[in-house]
């Protein structure tokens, strides 16, 4: 009897549960992928919260360190666990351990999208949407327990309204170079890129 029907079996069985565990990739729509410099905390924190606000629609979500993983902040545990976000469980991930091309959205939380034009990094940037945010950093601002970003007492997330057709935002024209409404650089220019450059 050969033992290659068992293998197969046996290696099927493991590829399931980790896609069943993957929190991002082909089984969801859309898939956001979260940067700042070393995953421990702001990029830790937006991935909880998409998690936890995006319900049962079809978004996959990951977050990871730009120069590399280091361990996820107890401070932003503690403040998020708060707030009835739980990423105790999360793990501090090198953007290196990814492929750009699993993601249709990426965001830099850290405005350090410039550490994302070495060749090695650019295909991050050329994702369908690319915005670079300049989050705060909390242990910078709030280096006892980050309390600064807990949320008042009481407050829990919760998931956003579905919105009509007429709620929701136009797409930028060719040449608008900014959706309109978002924040704007210290230079006055758009933080969300598309890839075609509009």
């Amino acid at each position: 009897m050969r033992p290659w029907p068992f293998v197969v079996s046996l290696l099927t069985v493991i590829d399931l549960r980790v896609m069943a565990e993957k929190t991002y990739g082909a089984a969801y729509k859309k898939n956001v992928m979260f940067l700042c410099n070393h995953n421990s905390c702001r990029s830790q924190m937006a991935d909880g919260w998409l998690r936890a606000l995006r319900g049962d629609r079809p978004v996959g979500v990951a977050s990871a360190g730009i120069v590399g993983g280091t361990a996820v902040k107890p401070g932003a545990i503690a403040v998020m666990k708060e707030s009835g976000v739980d990423i105790s469980g999360f793990t501090s991930d090198a953007v290196a351990d990814f492929d750009p091309n699993d993601f249709d959205v990426v965001v830099s939380c850290c405005g350090c999208g410039a550490k994302l034009d070495p060749p090695d990094k650019a295909a991050w940037k050329t994702r369908a949407v690319f915005a670079d945010w300049n989050l705060d950093d909390p242990p910078a601002i709030d280096p006892g327990d980050l309390s600064a970003y807990a949320p008042p007492p009481g407050v829990r997330p919760r998931s956003p309204p579905e919105l009509s057709a007429a709620q929701v935002p136009p797409r930028p024209r060719r040449g608008q170079g900014s959706v309109r409404g978002a924040p704007r650089g210290p230079r006055g220019d758009g933080l969300l890129r598309r890839r075609d450059g509009a």
